[in-house]
């Protein structure tokens, strides 16, 4: 019997530790994906018979590593989404469930109806955020949600305990180096400041000497739901940090000074790289496409191997001359050309003429283009337009009206409508929601001349659809001046969709509790002639919280019938 059958054997006779203990002496590159996935299993199991979550936390992340080394069975779907049901990530469990009933669609088979039992336990769970009334069935995964808004009051928190440390830690390394400028060498700072943050966010702390300041630059990466979370989390800094000039707190990189791209096949240097910059695709578009050249690499373009390569290293480039955000708000489209007398040979903006890569930053601005936005201006209109067939679907209702709409976080919306939820699963990771109102007016009597009301303190009353404004347009900006002015606010708009029935405004909440819920519901009161309103969260299978009174037949429609959807009736 050789190890991988003892193991087997161990398995079966429950000998979790056995396993763990024999397959961790193996070299981690030297181990199979069979002995793994055995230890992936081990570590789930032996995890819940000791109740300890960190061997819950090892097989989910042993599981993760094995999906593109393994054949994503059915099995192997339902042991890692046992694995994230342990753990607690609900969502991320879910999807591994129905990832399995989307191969199995057996409804007679046992293991199909443990698969749809521990889907609807995820779905239980994850509803219980919302203030229903069901009871979760589950066991050891139970949902364990703490707020982003608590975690950021937290985390300020223990940075102004740690602020002086980290500030006399990298004055001592100064002047034991006897260095002016930036410093950057930050091995003991790095895990004093990352420990202070309870929410898992990327950073680059540096000291300018000159100046005797501390700079925190946090790091989007480019994704928009996170650039959300930074934004608030700034926001939410403390005056005794805010109004000291020994602290500096910042959101992505600004433009680099003449970058260069290097590797082991080529290097790109910003100096010699030169740009066109085209027209945008359509009237309505704040961004520009930039054809690139750089003498370097122009004749790779053609080359299998080493053309992909070149496109992703451009594409770098580009974010490190102009900064993470100026590269979000400005850029639509970088095509790359293999010659340099192809940067002009179409229509191009003959008035900045063809610069080089270090020079484009200055002359966007010059040109009237915003290249020093900063991440909270460019979140205010960010938003893409999509579109959709308008198609009913049967199993599942919500939004299923939608023809057009706004977003600035579409991934959201696909991922919601082909029941996915790692994007939902990621900000819940965080503490943070994202949802939708779903509003239906009275259409007879919402075209009337009204204003928006407020109190004598100046604090938003009522408002109702004018006649002179679209009635997406109009709830969208009661929306906003009731949830999202001030810095104090929970509340983030990402966008608005028309449907047949309903109107949707998309938002992602930083607090949601039982007040929240409130809140909302006497937003829809407030804002007249609104004949039905509903909650949900982007998340495809739990069901919406009723703003308003709901029928019977309202509560049937928004009646998601799970079996009907994994059992041949697919999106």
């Amino acid at each position: 019997m050789d190890q991988l059958e003892q193991c087997q054997l161990w398995l079966e006779e429950q000998n979790y530790l056995r396993i763990i203990e024999a397959i961790e002496l193996i070299p981690q590159s030297s181990r199979s994906s069979d002995e793994n996935l055995l230890l992936a299993q081990a570590y789930n199991y032996y995890g819940v018979e000791c109740g300890d979550l960190a061997y819950i936390e090892k097989a989910c992340e042993t599981f993760a590593s094995l999906r593109q080394h393994v054949q994503t069975t059915i099995s192997f779907h339902r042991l890692y989404g046992d694995a994230l049901f342990n753990k607690g990530d609900l969502a991320r469990a879910l999807d591994q469930y129905l990832d399995a009933l989307r191969i199995s669609k057996d409804d007679k088979s046992e293991q199909t109806q443990y698969l749809l039992d521990k889907a609807h336990d995820c779905i239980d769970q994850l509803s219980l955020l919302l203030g229903h009334d069901k009871q979760a069935r589950g066991g050891f995964g139970q949902v364990c949600f703490e707020t982003y808004k608590h975690k950021v009051k937290a985390s300020w928190d223990n940075i102004l305990k740690v602020s002086s440390k980290v500030k006399d830690i990298f004055e001592e390394a100064v002047a034991q180096k006897k260095v002016t400028g930036t410093y950057g060498d930050t091995s003991e700072v790095v895990p004093l400041f990352s420990n202070a943050l309870l929410i898992n966010k990327g950073f680059l702390i540096t000291f300018h000497n000159d100046i005797g300041q501390v700079e925190v630059t946090f790091i989007s990466q480019g994704n928009k739901e996170e650039l959300y979370e930074l934004v608030y989390f700034v926001l939410q800094c403390p005056d005794e940090l805010l109004n000291n000039n020994d602290w500096r707190f910042s959101i992505d990189k600004g433009p680099a000074q003449k970058p260069i791209y290097r590797n082991n096949l080529f290097t790109i240097k910003s100096v010699e790289t030169k740009v066109a910059i085209l027209p945008p695709t359509n009237d309505y578009s704040k961004q520009v496409r930039l054809k690139v050249w750089s003498p370097s690499v122009g004749l790779y373009l053609n080359d299998e191997v080493r053309g992909p390569i070149v496109y992703e290293a451009m594409h770098d480039l580009v974010q490190y001359a102009l900064g993470q955000i100026a590269y979000l708000a400005l850029v639509e489209d970088i095509i790359c050309v293999s010659d340099e007398y192809e940067l002009t040979s179409y229509e191009y903006d003959e008035s900045i003429g063809v610069v080089t890569l270090d020079e484009l930053f200055d002359k966007l601005n010059q040109a009237g283009y915003n290249a020093s936005i900063s991440a909270r201006e460019y979140l205010k209109d960010c938003e893409l337009e999509y579109e959709d067939d308008g198609l009913t679907n049967d199993i599942q209702p919500m939004r299923a009206d939608v023809f057009f709409g706004f977003s600035s976080i579409p991934s959201s919306i696909s991922e919601y409508c082909t029941f996915r939820h790692e994007t939902f699963a990621t900000r819940l990771d965080d503490g943070v929601v994202p949802g939708f109102l779903g509003i239906e007016l009275d259409r007879d009597e919402y075209f009337q001349p009204e204003k928006y009301t407020y109190d004598d303190d100046g604090r938003f009353i009522s408002a109702i659809i004018t006649d002179n404004v679209c009635p997406e347009t109009a709830l969208k900006m009661a929306f906003k001046d009731f949830f999202c002015n001030g810095p104090i606010a929970t509340v983030h708009y990402t966008g608005v969709a028309s449907g047949r029935k309903y109107i949707y405004l998309d938002f992602i909440c930083y607090d949601l509790s039982p007040d929240f819920i409130k809140q909302l519901k006497k937003f829809v009161s407030s804002v007249r002639y609104i004949k039905s309103a509903f909650y949900a969260p982007m998340c495809a299978l739990i069901p919406p919280v009723f703003l308003t009174r709901a029928t019977k037949k309202m509560k049937e429609q928004f009646n998601i019938r799970l079996e009907d959807y994994i059992l041949g009736k697919d999106l």
